[in-house]
């Protein structure tokens, strides 16, 4: 069975993961982001200036093949070589021929170990046929800021990491022996669970380890430091087998003593002080970002969040509700059209309440140094409050909310009967980050019917995170009488 710089990936994490993958023969996913797609390319054309080939990576051992066949040619540049040594099979995405230069192409600020591991695999392999002399790692420039059009030499980064990728590379014939091994045995390794099993990735196989654990078990209590893998190895599973004694912050000890007791916290007081600092009409305001590997507008970096959507309920002494919204033009750099909109839409008065207002207040502050609105946005930011700090402070705690509280553990909670509150009901976007993937790679997008139906999934999306602050609001009003 072929084994590959990604099973050496998850080798590394879990010998266990490496022997599910293999077993189950999942194939490796290729890059899943536009993005990606397009910021490798455009490293790439950085190449084309000499005699290049891009080999054709769908057959691998073709791609071997070919690989083989253009060393001995007059191309000087090829885009994914590939190299097999004894089943194991290694790709760069630009060997430099000529100069005996491997590069491999990701987009993050520096090279993080993750990728040296990787890339020292594939310099292993490689190295049985070539005596590389260098390795570079292409990446971006995160202090770059777009001014104009991009600036390859400003925006990307060549780092030199030959030391990091041959430091000790004896070392990987023992490790690729353990891989031969591993799967080659009939059963799958016993690997007991630990933090292996959500770092550096969360493990796809983690329900087949984990279903000895039970539900409301130690890991669901929060503020435990780490302590939760104690009672683990002490064989302590539930919530309820926690002894009284054992050492853990007041937060942790709390929440257990409620679990136990099967009560749910309203601290009714403190709840009234936060619901008499709200000031008529109350604006609930929600946010949605996006971010570009590559600055797509002037006065943007690499990764840099963009307000692209706002949803914007207004909740009036005398009850009524209404609904605004923003969702701006895929093609076009959004901040602008967002602050502008914004204070148009926004009350004059009253208080600004977000979950989690920090994240607002720093997009507030963001469009204030990013567009002619400085003095306006920056007056919104006294009037701000935030509707997780009753939950976060455990004001009111439901031990259903497993000592979280976003608003996706709190609706069910909060309001089971009330489906429309639910985010699995939604369609395409169900969480910030799907907003964030999804509007990023719209303007790329070519289908308009799915632009469409992805524009509906975003005001949607957006919509339900603002009306959810206005029924909790009103929750917390409730439970105070």
């Amino acid at each position: 069975m072929d084994i590959t710089a990604n099973d050496y990936k998850k080798f590394l994490q879990c010998q266990k993961l490496f022997w599910l993958n293999k077993i189950n023969q999942k194939k490796e996913k290729k890059e899943f982001s536009k993005q990606k797609q397009y910021f490798k390319k455009y490293v790439k054309d950085t190449f084309r200036q000499r005699n290049c080939f891009q080999i054709d990576t769908s057959d691998i051992k073709k791609a071997c093949f070919m690989t083989a066949e253009l060393i001995n040619s007059d191309t000087e540049i090829i885009f994914d070589a590939t190299f097999c040594f004894d089943g194991f099979y290694a790709m760069v995405d630009v060997f430099d021929i000529k100069n005996k230069i491997i590069y491999k192409i990701k987009p993050s600020s520096y090279p993080k170990q993750g990728y040296i591991e990787t890339f020292r695999y594939s310099y292993y392999i490689i190295s049985k046929f070539i005596d590389i002399e260098k390795c570079n790692f292409i990446h971006l420039n995160k202090k770059y800021t777009r001014a104009g059009e991009l600036n390859r030499d400003e925006f990307l980064v060549i780092s030199d990491v030959t030391k990091q990728v041959k430091y000790k590379n004896e070392v990987l014939s023992e490790k690729l022996s353990v891989m031969k091994q591993t799967l080659n045995s009939q059963k799958a390794p016993n690997v007991s669970i630990g933090k292996h099993c959500n770092e550096p990735y969360e493990c796809e196989y983690k329900s087949i380890c984990w279903e000895h654990i039970p539900k409301d078990s130690i890991f669901d209590i929060t503020y435990t430091m780490g302590k939760h893998w104690e009672l683990y190895e002490q064989g302590i599973y539930k919530i309820d087998e926690i002894p009284d004694d054992f050492n853990l912050s007041k937060k942790a000890k709390e929440q257990i003593e409620l679990h136990k007791a099967n009560s749910i916290k309203i601290d009714k007081e403190n709840i009234q002080k936060f619901i008499k600092k709200l000031v008529f009409p109350i604006n609930f305001l929600d946010f949605e970002t996006f971010s570009s590997i590559m600055p797509r507008f002037d006065n943007q970096k690499p990764f840099e969040q963009i307000p692209f959507q706002y949803s914007l309920h207004i909740l009036y002494e005398d009850g009524r509700l209404e609904h605004k919204e923003f969702l701006a033009d895929e093609n076009d750099d959004p901040r602008e059209d967002v602050a502008k909109n914004l204070l148009q839409d926004i009350t004059k008065e009253g208080s600004i309440v977000a979950f989690n207002k920090s994240f607002e207040i720093s997009m507030i502050k963001k469009l204030a140094r990013q567009t002619s609105y400085k003095d306006e946005l920056l007056e919104l930011v006294k009037r701000f409050e935030d509707i997780a700090h009753p939950f976060q402070s455990r004001y009111y705690y439901d031990p259903k909310f497993n000592g979280r509280y976003s608003l996706k553990v709190l609706l069910p909670v909060l309001f089971p009967e009330n489906s429309e509150l639910h985010y699995e009901n939604l369609s395409l976007v169900k969480h910030g980050g799907d907003a964030a993937e999804i509007y990023g790679s719209l303007y790329m997008e070519d289908d308009e019917k799915f632009k469409q139906d992805v524009k509906e999934a975003l005001l949607k999306y957006c919509h339900l995170d603002t009306l959810a602050m206005v029924m909790i609001y009103k929750k917390l009003k409730e439970v105070t009488v």
